[in-house]
Order: C-alpha cells, then sequence, then structure tokens
C-alpha cells in the first residue's frame, strides 16, 4: 500500500486480554480481498497477557498497514474508542473487536461497494454466527431469517439488529460523538441511531463474521439475567431520547413503558413486591406522561411498531 494512496477505509479495534482471540481477528482483516487500499486502527488498552506482544509483531511484519495505539494507562472500552476513531482516516469504518472475526475475504469489498452505490445510505451490515466460547456445534445467527435489505432508525429503536463486527459506515457521522454517549453501558448501538438520523441502512443476507461469547466479554455476564439487562437499556434509551424527532420519541415511550411493565412482572414472579411496585408505578407515571404529552403536541396517527415478544 503506498503511503501516497487515499485511505477508503479504516478498521477500527479496540482490544483488551484478548491474547487468545487476537491473531483470528488480524488474520480475517489481512485475508480482505479488496481493490481499495485500508488501515487497521488499533487501540491496545495496557492488557495484562501478551496481546501487545502480539499486535507489535503484526506491524513489524506490516508496517503500512497498522496503525498501533499503545494506550501508557488503561482508558476503558468508550475512551479507548474514541482515541481509535479520531485516528482513522479512510472514508469508511469498519468495526471489529479483538475477540472477533471475519470469515468471508469480500467483506469489506461488498460492503463498501454498496455504500458508493447508494448515498442515500449510511450504514452496512450483515449476518454474523454467535459461537459460545468457539463451541461451534452451539452457535446461532445473530439476525431474524426475514430482516429486510433497507432499514431505518424505527427499526433499530427496537433492537439493535447489527452486531459491531458486521458494520461499516461513513466515517463523517462518528468524528464528533457526544459526551454522553460514554456514560452509556453500549456504544455501538446509539451510534447506529444518531447515523441513522441522516438515511437508510443496507443489510447483507449472508453470515461474513463470528461474534464470540466467551467469560472475558463485556456482555456476558449481564446475559445471565434479562432484568439487569433491561436495567441497563432503559437508561439508554432515556438518553437518547431529546436526540431524536417526534415519531422516534413516540416509540421510545412505548418501549420504555413495555420494559418497566415487564421488569415490574419479573420482580413480581420472584416475590420482590418492592421492586415489583416500584417498577408498575415507574410504567404508568410514564403511560400517563405520554398521553398528556401526544395531546399537548397533538403527536398521534404515528404507526408505532409492535413490541418484539423477546422484548
Amino acid at each position: 500500500m503506498s503511503s501516497r494512496s487515499p485511505i477508503r477505509l479504516s478498521v477500527a479495534m479496540i482490544t483488551y486480554n484478548h491474547e487468545e482471540f487476537i491473531e483470528k481477528a488480524l488474520d480475517s482483516i489481512l485475508m480482505q480481498n479488496t481493490n481499495f487500499d485500508y488501515e487497521v486502527v488499533v487501540g491496545e488498552d495496557c492488557s495484562t497477557d501478551n496481546t501487545r506482544d502480539i499486535l507489535i509483531k503484526y506491524k513489524q511484519r506490516y508496517p503500512e498497514k497498522f496503525v498501533l495505539l499503545l494506550n501508557e494507562h488503561n482508558l476503558g472500552m468508550h475512551r479507548n474508542m474514541d482515541l481509535v476513531l479520531k485516528t482513522c482516516r479512510g472514508e469508511y469504518v469498519a468495526f471489529l473487536e479483538g475477540d472477533d472475526y471475519w470469515v468471508s475475504p469480500r467483506k469489506l469489498q461488498k460492503q463498501v461497494d454498496l455504500l458508493d452505490a447508494h448515498p442515500e445510505c449510511v450504514l452496512c451490515a450483515h449476518n454474523v454466527s454467535i459461537v459460545q466460547d468457539e463451541n461451534i456445534s452451539g452457535k446461532s445467527f445473530w439476525c431474524p431469517a426475514d430482516m429486510a435489505e433497507r432499514l431505518t432508525i424505527e427499526d433499530l429503536l427496537l433492537d439493535n439488529l447489527f452486531p459491531t463486527c458486521s458494520v461499516v459506515i461513513r466515517t463523517d457521522l462518528i468524528r464528533h460523538l457526544p459526551d454522553w454517549i460514554n456514560n452509556l453501558p453500549m456504544r455501538d448501538w446509539p451510534i447506529y441511531i444518531l447515523a441513522l438520523r441522516h438515511g437508510n441502512a443496507i443489510y447483507i443476507n449472508e453470515v461474513m463474521g463470528v461474534y464470540v461469547i466467551h467469560r472475558g466479554g463485556v456482555w456476558f455476564g449481564a446475559n445471565q439475567d434479562w432484568k439487569e439487562l433491561e436495567k441497563r437499556l432503559i437508561p439508554f434509551y432515556k438518553a437518547i431520547y431529546s436526540h431524536l424527532d417526534q415519531k422516534c420519541q413516540m416509540i421510545i415511550d412505548h418501549i420504555v413503558r413495555h420494559k418497566l411493565f415487564a421488569l415490574s412482572l419479573g420482580y413480581e414472579n420472584t416475590g420482590d413486591m418492592t421492586e415489583a411496585r416500584r417498577y408498575a408505578f415507574e410504567s404508568l407515571v410514564r403511560h400517563f406522561i405520554t398521553i398528556a404529552d401526544q395531546r399537548r403536541f397533538g403527536r398521534t396517527g404515528y404507526d408505532i411498531p409492535a413490541i418484539p415478544d423477546y422484548m
């Protein structure tokens, strides 16, 4: 890759204690067959294992391909990603964390070609396999079989339909992210939603990556108790609410009321009536506030999508 050639795409990677996985992730980037130049920007967050040493070896082998950000102290995943994104030079950014990997050598080319052909779309994503501790026999898929080829912000409000390792996004939309995103338990989902204020998403119904669930992963513990996961999502919806239009706010009102009521029933079923009453009251209050808000601003007639059963 010539240093004078424009960088069409940057692969943004954050990694911490991924010694067991990082080589597979890096090799899956290097196998990409593209007709454009790309760079790999890696934020290594002071791992306590051999992750950093492995990255340095890859940098020595491919000096023009890798940009290593070797943090002097642990920044945490949000600040680490901030630094990585500010360093990316490409027109597009593809995300890949150090414990996931890609399985198609044409992944990046297909996504860039689609975004080039559809300037009205802001990001492109695809399906991925979900693997539990590399247990291939127990793998499943992230996206439903009937997912549409074009998706809107309203679709993304219902659920995070795009696994991080599947997304290629226009860089200009994520160069200057609001500080409040760093206070949320997740970062990728609000980024997608904010980007989709400016266009739609393209979905490729093809498995081109693998999302690995393991004990060192960020969401491993949270996935064990649905109530804890739901409680982490409610602040996300409340934080993003004021940054969206009225139709999206109506959808969020609908979702949060549903989640609060589901939490009330969940705690009632476990015999914790204090928490059950608290969430029932919050759900009821939000219901009446929403009705008053609709009447005040005349926000009626919107076609609010149905809440999926798994929510």
